[in-house]
């Protein structure tokens, strides 16, 4: 079940979230759908009644949804325990996004940039891209 999508910020709104949080979405685009590589689509609360990694928790009022923020599905708990830098700041994600993401970082950049955020922005898609492939 891949919710990968492009990444492009035409055409891209941002849905809100409980808590505060955004989340980016493509218009006519849901969880599953093809779309532009590196825009990830929230899997909704909805569809999700059991963990969408371990396939065994079921979520109730103690055991909380929750979303990866690299890949958009529902997880629980167990099934998100870590956190990696995702647009330049630490945000939750499932434990098999977060092992991917350690395995597929790039070295950190030799050729003397001056580290500006597009540079980032783009190691961000990259890694994102590598990481639908994987799926």
């Amino acid at each position: 079940m891949g919710l990968c999508h492009a990444s492009s910020t035409t055409g891209v709104s941002a849905a809100k979230l409980p808590g505060g949080n955004t989340a980016p979405q493509q218009p006519g685009a849901g969880p599953g759908t093809e779309g532009q590589a590196g825009q990830y689509d929230w899997q909704p609360d909805d569809e999700a009644n059991l963990c969408q990694r371990c396939l065994q928790t079921r979520f109730t009022l103690l055991e909380r949804r929750h979303h990866c923020r690299n890949c958009g599905r529902v997880v629980c708990g167990d099934c998100s325990k870590r956190k990696e830098i995702l647009h330049h700041k630490p945000v939750r994600v499932c434990n098999v996004c977060a092992e991917n993401l350690q395995n597929i970082r790039l070295p950190a950049d030799t050729d003397g940039g001056d580290g500006s955020d597009s540079e980032e922005e783009e190691e961000d898609e990259r890694t994102r891209m590598r990481m639908c492939a994987l799926e």
